[in-house]
């Protein structure tokens, strides 16, 4: 019986380990989408946006202000952590900074696009310590190790369908380096894969347990005649 089982396990188990389905269509201009967004969460500059009625009122606006590459520098420059409360790590971010011994700190943002198209922007920290790398800490306190490709793969605030954009390098603070557009996440769908291998195999267990009561009624009825 375990043999007969054996290749439908393992065909489920390759599905449930195979790479995250991308989201469809193209990738979007989250700087555009930003702009012309009515609503913003976290957004630092939502004054510049509070008082415009329309998508091209809020882009005449900000062009008003602010250069592409100025926009880009205020959005994803970090800046330093001076006992400024809107700079402040959440509590879990701030244990885990401490834990680590970081020593000067600094707020960094990602622009997210939810997969409902919602918009908003997602605060970091990055922690230097003496004599160590610099590491970066989401609101939740995980770490990570300042590599953006490490991020989408272990953070658990975005999910695949969400998409980022911010530099590649999370860690670095000289306002150089490239920035991306890319998904939120890049973190395998084991509930997928998983939740259907359970089903299945409890739906060969319930087969296997009727039949072995079959048998064993079959048994008894051949003992009582």
């Amino acid at each position: 019986m375990r043999a007969r089982w054996a290749p439908l396990v393992a065909l489920l188990m390759l599905g449930a380990c195979g790479p995250p389905e991308p989201p469809p269509g193209p990738v979007p201009n989250l700087v555009a989408e930003y702009v012309r967004a009515a609503e913003v969460r976290d957004d630092p500059l939502a004054g510049y946006r509070a008082h415009s009625r329309t998508p091209e009122d809020r882009m005449a606006n900000f062009a008003a202000h602010f250069s592409p590459q100025q926009l880009q520098n205020v959005l994803f420059t970090a800046r330093q952590c001076q006992d400024k409360v809107e700079c402040s790590p959440s509590d879990a971010a701030s244990a885990a900074i401490r834990e680590y011994g970081g020593t000067e700190i600094f707020q960094r943002r990602l622009l997210i696009r939810r997969a409902d198209s919602a918009i908003e922007l997602l605060t970091l920290h990055v922690a230097r310590a003496p004599g160590g790398p610099a590491r970066v800490f989401d609101s939740a306190g995980q770490g990570y190790g300042g590599d953006l490709t490490e991020f989408r793969r272990e953070n658990t605030l975005l999910a695949p369908e969400d998409y980022l954009r911010g530099p590649r390098e999370l860690a670095r603070l000289d306002g150089e380096g490239e920035l991306v557009t890319v998904t939120g996440s890049t973190a395998r769908r084991w509930w997928i894969g998983g939740s259907t291998l359970l089903i299945l195999i409890g739906a060969g267990l319930t087969v296997m347990l009727l039949g072995v009561a079959a048998v064993l009624l079959r048994r008894r009825a051949a003992r009582d005649r």
